[in-house]
């Protein structure tokens, strides 16, 4: 009798354990979930400074011209 009291004792905790919110796993679900809005802000930041680089300040302020023209028009 104190067997399987002792085994639905380990059953309980098991299942309050299963049944809790646990914040570790979500801390890392939620970093990796993450990993790919950091990436692409890099890659945005990255894009934007060669771009920048590459066609100068006054090619930059046209393109950024026609981008708010066309955001106006959507």
């Amino acid at each position: 009798m104190q067997r399987i009291r002792l085994n639905l004792d380990f059953l309980r905790s098991e299942a309050e354990l299963e049944g809790r919110f646990g914040l570790r796993r979500f801390a890392q679900t939620a970093g990796v979930l993450g990993i790919s809005s950091v990436a692409n802000f890099v890659r945005a930041v990255i894009t934007a400074k060669l771009s920048t680089v590459t066609l100068g300040p006054s090619t930059i302020g046209v393109l950024a011209q026609l981008f708010k023209l066309s955001a106006l028009m959507a």
